[in-house]
């Protein structure tokens, strides 16, 4: 059973509203997304520059949805949210913790998106997101270590 926001929440959300019902056809769409389309960032509120907080960043996911929206750009959408998410839980995780750094294994680190949003938040956040040489085998890797060690 799957838990927390990661693959299958990405799987089954764009598989519903964009029409992307594989890992592969989500990564393919993503590429071809505007997500201008989708997401209100503080760029599009007011032109002050803010000095901790870069114009490009999230205020509101699906808060700027366009009605020419297309599957892609849906697509990247889902997927801005749902890393979005996954990197403020880990944020807000570590707050209080002197150990800054996040290590990211699973399928989902594949995505060639996932590190552009990622440094987003790294730019406002005390934190530091690792993407290890082979993250994608991390859970595989976990287990058959657990197993071995029986």
């Amino acid at each position: 059973m799957e838990h927390g926001v990661g693959a299958g929440t990405l799987t089954n959300l764009c598989s519903k509203f964009a029409n992307a019902s594989t890992f592969e056809n989500i990564i393919e769409l993503s590429k071809k997304g505007d997500l201008s389309k989708i997401d209100l960032i503080i760029g599009d509120k007011t032109n002050e520059k803010i000095e901790t907080l870069p114009p490009d960043l999230t205020l509101a996911n699906f808060g700027n949805l366009q009605k020419d929206a297309t599957n892609a750009d849906i697509t990247l959408g889902i997927l801005n949210m749902i890393f979005e998410v996954i990197g403020m839980m880990a944020a807000f995780a570590i707050k209080k913790d002197t150990i800054k750094d996040v290590i990211l294994i699973g399928n989902i680190t594949v995505i060639p998106s996932v590190k552009r949003i990622l440094r987003k938040i790294e730019q406002t956040q005390s934190i530091e997101f690792i993407i290890p040489e082979n993250a994608q085998y991390g859970v595989v890797i976990g287990a058959i270590k657990t197993v071995s060690n029986l």
